[in-house]
């Protein structure tokens, strides 16, 4: 009895691991974002069009490619699309700038600190 609990577990541990991340990157209008995690970046596609915010609080299955349902934490839960994860900032960055702004080649080369933001919390 116990052998078949132990072994009913286990099928329930192959489910997606929810990361929690921060929403590093976003732009009005676009449904592309760019959210923060502890392994690196993750480039995530928007299926509803809600508005999303830098800084914003994200759990879900951020580490897998492909349709998930995220979690905007206090908000909302969204339908979203997780192209690619794992990246590094510059990479994550600039399919951002590529993808949302169109203008995004000055952008590219600067430092952190002088990026535009969207708005301050």
């Amino acid at each position: 009895m116990i052998l078949l609990g132990a072994l009913a577990l286990t099928s329930v541990v192959d489910a997606p691991e929810r990361v929690h991340g921060e929403i590093a990157l976003s732009a009005p209008g676009c449904d592309l974002f760019v959210v923060k995690t502890g392994d690196g970046f993750t480039v995530i596609r928007e299926r509803e069009h809600w508005a999303v915010f830098e800084g914003d609080q994200v759990r879900g299955a951020l580490h897998v490619a492909g349709d998930s349902e995220l979690e905007i934490l206090g908000e909302m839960s969204v339908a979203a699309t997780v192209e690619r994860w794992g990246l590094d900032l510059n990479t994550s960055r600039h399919l951002f700038y590529q993808f949302c702004i169109p203008d995004r080649e000055r952008f590219l080369d600067l430092p952190d600190a002088t990026l535009p933001h969207r708005h301050d919390r």
